[in-house]
């Protein structure tokens, strides 16, 4: 199931431009869940813009008069939405996608004015004190980071900016990197200076959440004409957006498993050559990782739960018997080794550096993974006439015009694979 969300910050929802842009958004983008930022109409016609679109259920925090508004909708076929808290700056939720253990979700518009923005990040520190589990904010936070987040205009404001990053840290806060143009906002063109350009929406989430989406992404969608923002939309899984298949890759921590060599006799062509037996050998190493090798987590997760209650046996007897120890202590060994290879295969992408040896530093290769992951991958691409391609556009462009721009003369226009 395709679990996407889009947020727009519509800069008001009352034009028949707007309805006529969001609907095309819509078509194209498919998000379950839908929010749109600044509305400035009144609240009561919101329900005939999302019926109109296909979303069954939504909720409304108003803003203050002209100011802010923030709306969303959801299919309730696709997610469940139950509402935590809002205010005039955030809708705070949690969220579930069929019966998936549900997580947390802000989608927020801040005011440009100081005071109330700094009210709303004192507000996101005491929701991430308070946080349980997996967290994401999203939205329009009217700020930037650095000096590539903005162009045009006066010289970014560096208190500014080191106040918002602050704010970022204080409440354990990661970006979500994005892809498609570096901006989202386009302001006036003030006489003098070059037209403004900012990257003001974007998406945080904790440590939780990045690693229960590991493969989750932000796409800065096409800016139509009745909005000076860009929407936004956050595809759980980078598969939604039609990125492909990942590239087969050899993992070091196939080594470590007492039955790989023999799975290596067997499968290795000996009569073929080497780059032909390597293509031959690919889909059973695909097939063998998939029913003998991977879920690394889920035996890890079994053996905790043998030994545990191994050991809670242990307890409530009062003493060991000596098959529950000698079989606590084969579990203790198989845990060890997988631990060995858990370490192997996150350090093994993460290409980071070992910090200690034996230590178990799992979690930091992962994360190191996930962010090398996203710096590598290629989710868009811009053709000769300034146009970017995404999803479909780019898979038929891979033939040809990859390969007259970015292929030496002498190599072949076909483009595939390589072990």
């Amino acid at each position: 199931m395709q679990k996407r969300i889009m947020v727009w910050n519509c800069r008001g929802a009352g034009s028949e431009g707007f309805r006529r842009g969001l609907k095309l958004a819509c078509d194209n983008n498919r998000p379950n869940i839908l929010g749109l930022l600044e509305t400035r109409i009144q609240h009561d016609r919101a329900e005939g813009l999302f019926r109109r679109l296909g979303y069954g259920k939504w909720l409304i925090s108003p803003g203050l008069g002209f100011f802010g508004g923030i709306w969303i909708g959801w299919r309730e076929e696709k997610a469940h939405l139950e509402l935590l808290e809002l205010n005039e700056q955030f809708v705070h939720l949690s969220v579930s996608y069929g019966g998936e253990e549900a997580w947390k979700l802000t989608v927020a518009y801040v005011t440009p004015r100081y005071r109330e923005k700094q009210v709303f990040w004192d507000h996101m520190a005491r929701l991430s004190r308070e946080m349980e589990g997996v967290w994401i904010v999203i939205g329009d936070l009217n700020d930037i980071r650095r000096d590539l987040e903005k162009q045009g205009g006066a010289p970014r404001n560096e208190k500014r900016c080191t106040i918002f990053n602050d704010n970022i840290d204080a409440c354990n806060l990661l970006e979500v990197e994005t892809w498609g143009s570096r901006f989202t906002w386009k302001g006036p063109l003030i006489p003098g200076f070059a037209r403004i350009y900012e990257r003001l929406d974007r998406a945080l989430c904790n440590i939780d959440w990045r690693t229960r989406f590991p493969e989750a992404v932000l796409k800065n969608l096409v800016r139509l004409k009745c909005s000076n923002h860009c929407p936004i939309l956050l595809c759980l899984d980078d598969n939604e957006c039609g990125l492909g298949e990942r590239p087969f890759r050899f993992e070091a921590a196939w080594l470590l498993h007492e039955d790989f060599r023999k799975f290596m006799e067997e499968n290795w062509r000996k009569k073929e050559r080497v780059r032909g037996s390597l293509e031959l050998l690919k889909p059973s190493l695909v097939e063998w990782n998939t029913e003998v090798f991977k879920h690394i987590s889920w035996k890890k997760n079994r053996l905790l739960a043998r030994i545990g209650g191994i050991q809670r046996k242990i307890s409530k007897e009062g003493r060991a018997a000596r098959f529950l120890s000698k079989l606590e202590d084969q579990l203790q060994g198989e845990l060890e080794e997988v631990l060995k290879q858990e370490e192997i295969l996150w350090f093994q992408k993460s290409r980071g550096k070992w910090i200690n040896d034996g230590d178990r530093n799992t979690k930091y290769y992962y994360l190191k993974t996930l962010t090398r992951r996203r710096r590598n991958k290629v989710a868009m691409l811009k053709n000769d006439e300034g146009q970017w391609i995404d999803d479909q556009g780019l898979q038929s462009s891979r033939g040809g015009w990859i390969s007259r721009n970015f292929l030496p003369k002498n190599v072949g226009h076909g483009v595939g694979g390589s072990f």
